[in-house]
Order: C-alpha cells, then sequence, then structure tokens
C-alpha cells in the first residue's frame, strides 16, 4: 500500500545506510571516507529492520530511505531491498526513497526507477549550473541528466546546498532553476569553517536580488530562506519547542545492523572512539536543551539545530554551528526587507500584515543593532 503525498504527522522512517563508497568528493561531505569496514548491507540486515519498523503500534506511515555514500554505487542490492518491499502485503502505507548525486544514472537505472515512480522517490543533490555544482560536487554538473528527476518525480524538489565558494552565483542558480519550474529545498553547508565577512555581505546581498526577483513574479513560491514566518517572534518559547526527530521519527540503521538515532551520530561518520562519546548522550531518551546564549535569543525559533553536525563539530550537540547563527541572522534581515516590501506594495489589509509589521521593526532593531 503507496501513499500518494509524503509528509505526514505519524511517519517514521528507517533511513538503511547501504553503504559508504561515493565516486565523489563534496567540498562539504561529512563522511569519514577513512573508515573501511563491511561495505554493503546485507539483504537480511535491511528485511529485519523493516519488518520491525512496520510492526511499531506508534507508526502509521512508513519511510525508507537509503543513504550512502553514494546510494547508487549499491543500486542492485537497493533494488533486492525495493523488490521484497513491493512483494510483501503491508498494512500502513509506506514510500521509498533515496538522495544521490545523479552521476551514476545510467539508462538501467533511469528504466528501473521510471518503472518504479510511484513507490520509489529519488531526489537530487544539485547546487547549481553557475560553478557551484562544479566547485562543491567534483566538477560534476554535466553527468547530472536534471531533467530526468524533474520529469519523472515533479513534485520533489532537488536538494541545493549553498557553501562559502558559491554564494556569489547563489541567485542565478535559484533563478535558473525556477526558471525551469524546478522546485528546490536549499540548506547552508554545515560543519564548515567561519565564513568571511564579505561572504556574508555576498549572501545578504544576493537574498535582496532573490526578493526583488520575487516581487516581480508572484506565481513563483520563494525559497525556504525568504520564507521565514516572522510574526514567530511573538511565539511564547513553550509553544515553539522542536527537536529534529532523531531517535524518535527517525532512526538509521547501520550496515552491521548497529541502530543509531541519526547518520551523523553513527559510524558512517564518527570513528569508533568517538562513537562510544556519542553513545553517552542517549539521544534515544533525551531532547537536547539549547545553550543559554541561545535560549534566550530572539531569532531562536528561525535558527535551525543539527545535533549530530554540532557533537561532530564541538563535540556538544548544543553547541549551534556558527555559521548557522550568523547567516540566519541574514535571513531574517533579508525577510523582513522582503515582508517590508510585499505589504507595501499590497498594502497593509488586515491584523495578520499589522502583526507582521511590529515584528519587523522588533528584528530590524534587535538583530540590526547587534551587528
Amino acid at each position: 500500500m503507496i501513499w500518494p503525498i509524503r509528509g505526514v504527522k505519524a511517519r517514521k522512517e528507517l533511513c538503511l545506510i547501504v553503504s559508504r563508497r561515493c565516486n565523489l568528493n563534496c567540498s562539504y561531505c561529512y563522511v569519514d571516507h577513512s573508515l573501511r569496514d563491511v561495505d554493503l548491507m546485507p539483504l537480511e540486515v535491511a528485511q529485519r529492520g523493516i519488518r520491525e519498523l512496520f510492526s511499531d503500534p506508534s507508526c502509521e506511515e512508513v519511510e525508507i530511505s537509503f543513504l550512502g555514500g553514494e546510494p547508487l554505487m549499491a543500486f542492485d542490492r537497493i533494488v533486492e531491498i525495493a523488490q521484497w518491499v513491493m512483494e510483501q502485503k503491508w498494512e500502513k502505507p509506506y514510500i521509498m526513497f533515496a538522495t544521490v548525486n545523479g552521476t551514476l544514472l545510467d539508462d538501467r537505472m533511469k528504466q528501473w526507477f521510471t518503472e518504479h515512480r510511484e513507490q520509489f522517490y529519488l531526489c537530487v543533490s544539485y547546487d547549481g549550473k553557475y560553478h557551484a555544482q562544479d566547485v562543491n560536487r567534483s566538477n560534476s554538473n554535466s553527468r547530472i541528466d536534471l531533467d530526468f528527476f524533474a520529469k519523472t518525480w515533479p513534485e520533489q524538489p532537488i536538494k541545493m546546498t549553498l557553501s562559502e565558494e558559491a554564494v556569489p552565483y547563489f541567485a542565478k542558480n535559484v533563478i535558473e532553476l525556477h526558471e525551469k519550474n524546478i522546485l528546490m529545498d536549499v540548506s547552508l553547508a554545515l560543519g564548515t569553517p567561519r565564513w568571511r565577512p564579505e561572504s556574508v555581505r555576498t549572501f545578504r546581498k544576493q537574498l535582496d536580488l532573490l526578493a526583488d526577483y520575487y516581487l516581480t513574479r508572484p506565481e513563483i513560491t520563494p525559497i525556504a530562506f525568504l520564507q521565514h514566518d516572522l510574526r514567530g517572534v511573538f511565539v511564547k518559547k513553550q509553544e515553539h519547542e522542536q527537536f529534529c526527530g532523531a531517535g524518535k521519527q527517525f532512526t538509521v540503521l547501520y550496515m552491521d545492523g548497529s541502530r543509531h538515532p541519526c547518520h551523523l551520530l553513527s559510524p558512517l561518520v564518527l570513528s569508533p572512539e568517538r562513537m562510544k562519546e556519542a553513545e553517552k548522550l542517549d539521544i534515544w531518551h533525551t531532547d537536547v536543551e539549547d545553550l543559554p546564549v541561545c535560549s534566550e535569543c530572539l531569532i531562536r525559533r528561525f535558527c535551525a539545530m543539527c545535533i549530530g553536525m554540532n557533537f561532530k563539530c564541538k563535540n556538544d550537540p548544543a553547541f549551534r554551528d556558527m555559521n548557522s547563527c550568523l547567516l540566519t541572522k541574514q535571513q531574517i534581515l533579508a525577510c523582513c526587507r522582503f515582508q517590508t516590501l510585499l505589504i507595501n506594495k499590497n498594502q497593509m489589509r488586515d491584523e495578520s500584515d499589522a502583526m507582521m509589521a511590529r515584528a519587523i521593526l522588533l528584528l530590524t532593531r534587535v538583530i540590526g543593532s547587534a551587528e
């Protein structure tokens, strides 16, 4: 039984790390390629984990995702697992999913994924034609058939990751994809060195260029960086506590059958010594609390916290990535400008607009004075 639309409250995801091999060497990759262990997930390990998830009474819908390395380096094993899943008579709706780099997708793979596109979704990591893909992802732009992904799964966004090296071309890359009617989820490359001040300023300018573009193309949905609901600044802290789902809605199954709350807290990324430290965190039963400096921050609810990356880089799951903090402030200021222009264009119509205007005044005053 397949569900047509992904993303419901009672969904749980099992992430299968099928292989740690990869054919690229991306600039922001978090995988420890120096580690050597079992290279392919046994079929029976995957079957056991999938059965257990379907039998979980707290789970109403299932997502089975495949991760590497590059998952398509284990394409034949993925097909084995997927065929077995599709042959079973599950009582819960499910979907299968993988994020891939797109460079290995040959005609045989395209045929299989096309035939099973309702059961199995592919998302391609693609950072943009203009310089970004090549500088970030091993000169791979010419090896990716972007049209295949857009045609086969038109409602599935591509995954764009923004690095400091690619930021001068950010708006150009986003606009080109919009003009091709390709959806995208954009995120920042985490765990990288602190951005230089000139790169931070360029990021803000690129966001303003995108905001101006969206003002002339109201039919296009802006990227998430410009879609923060600024009125959330007035929400009481206890009303917006968030958790990424690691160890709760999201479980990782490693190739050796071990379970982990997050792929960043698994042997895919951490050495055996660091794994022992990670296990002491007990993410399965304990939520991570913010550091005091973050818990009182006005834009806390807009600032993503990745506990796995925090632990990898700072050995503390609560220590937020400082690039994320710095660049989120630029996003909020760009959002303030964008929303102001929208209100001026459409005129203030209701209390919601008035609340937005108050949020803009507060945020620009507090963030602007701190810069």
